[in-house]
């Protein structure tokens, strides 16, 4: 799945904020072809091994998005 980022958004450093909570995004300059290319991250469905480990993922990447992104680089 795609989830793409607003403009004020990076995605290393959604990425790296991820990485910090235990989980695992692919940032969208993994699969580019070009530097023109959307900003964004992959998540990916089928690696958790139940549906609650996948729900707390996903509240986990909500709640990073709900943060202001200057905050999440002061995570990192």
């Amino acid at each position: 799945m795609w989830l793409d980022l607003p403009p004020s958004w990076q995605s290393q450093a959604l990425r790296q904020a991820a990485h910090a909570r235990g989980l695992s995004l692919v940032t969208a300059e993994a699969f580019a072809t070009s530097a023109d290319h959307r900003s964004g991250v992959r998540i990916s469905l089928g690696g958790p091994q139940s549906r609650e480990v996948l729900q707390a993922a996903l509240e986990s990447v909500a709640q990073l998005m709900q943060s202001h992104p200057a905050r999440i680089t002061d995570i990192v």
